[in-house]
């Protein structure tokens, strides 16, 4: 009975009294310079999210507030590749149109205010150069083309497909040697960039508007959506040069007093 018992009996294990000392396996230090490199490419890789996102974010102010009729009013998040939910983000495309022009003699030439010409060299070159892209339209899709991405590459938000009216601005006054210090795509931004950096003229001050300016308009409420180049304020009318209008560069005009026009931009 004790031999059946005794054969039976469980041995001695980890923790069981008559057991042997019990040992812990050795934890190796991580190395310290291996610890250093994944830190350093986690950080790199914040810094390319972060970029994505500002890119993201400012093609977001383009479309803050704009209208069916907004060249910027654009539903646009693909900026720059950054995919969304794993699929590039579509964009919905709108162009701005211009308001017709009124017959000779209507009740908006009532108050004419006149811009003289351009008075320095920098101005002529700007109108030369907006000039001689007169026509260009778009090519292969909404806001795309070879001359419309040689716009948009004058903006740092990068790619195409997106709005471009800002960008042609740009592309305009880089051309002429006077490179903006705002590089994005957005009506808002510039606007608040002229109002820092005193260049912004307010739309009731049209006398002090000068070929080669600036105008702003907001096609719905009163949040910027477009932008084009003055040409000249002649008979109570703005004469001007734009981007993405109809899907192409054109020349356009509308009354001084019309109330899409919020302001205007120095060009120097």
């Amino acid at each position: 009975m004790t031999a059946a018992i005794a054969c039976c009996a469980r041995p001695p294990g980890p923790g069981i009294a008559g057991a042997g000392p019990v040992s812990t396996p050795a934890v190796p230090m991580p190395d310290i310079h291996q610890v250093m490199a994944q830190m350093t490419s986690v950080i790199e890789q914040l810094g390319q999210v972060t970029a994505q996102l500002a890119q993201v974010i400012e093609g977001l102010h383009a479309v803050r507030g704009a209208g069916p009729t907004g060249c910027c009013g654009q539903a646009y998040l693909g900026t720059a590749g950054v995919q969304l939910g794993g699929a590039q983000a579509s964009p919905t495309t709108y162009s701005y149109l211009p308001e017709p022009s009124s017959p000779a003699g209507s009740a908006d030439q009532a108050t004419a205010i006149e811009t003289a010409p351009p008075t320095s060299s920098l101005r002529q070159r700007i109108l030369e150069i907006a000039r001689g892209e007169v026509g260009v339209r778009e090519e292969g899709g909404s806001n795309r083309g070879p001359r419309v991405r040689e716009y948009q590459d004058a903006s740092d938000l990068g790619g195409t497909g997106w709005p471009w009216c800002v960008a042609f601005v740009q592309w305009v006054m880089r051309e002429a040697g006077n490179q903006l210090e705002h590089r994005g795509a957005s009506v808002q931004n510039l606007k608040s960039w002229a109002e820092d950096t005193d260049r912004w003229i307010p739309k009731s001050d049209h006398a002090s508007v000068q070929p080669g300016d600036m105008i702003i308009y907001s096609n719905r409420g009163k949040r910027p959506d477009h932008i084009a180049l003055v040409e000249r304020v002649e008979g109570g009318r703005v004469y001007t040069i734009g981007g993405n209008e109809s899907n192409s560069v054109r020349e356009s005009d509308r009354s001084v007093d019309s109330g899409k026009i919020l302001g205007y931009v120095r060009a120097d």
